[in-house]
């Protein structure tokens, strides 16, 4: 699936990573065009902007992310 930066996503889930497990059921903004590198689709607005800033943004696999 295919996402364009601005898309609104719900996090459905997190199977790679069980830390981001806090995030499900959330909502938020894609960050950059489609999967990096690695697969992941970066979102931003699940922290304070100050945080995400500084430590980075999210990134979730396309598979756990659907469109609102």
């Amino acid at each position: 699936m295919q996402f364009r930066k601005g898309d609104k996503v719900k996090i459905v889930s997190s199977v790679d990573y069980p830390q981001y497990r806090k995030y499900i059921g959330r909502t938020a903004t894609v960050r950059h065009d489609g999967p990096d590198g690695s697969g992941l689709v970066a979102v931003q607005g699940l922290e304070f902007k100050v945080k995400e800033r500084v430590l980075g943004y999210v990134g979730f696999a396309p598979e756990d992310l659907r469109r609102v």
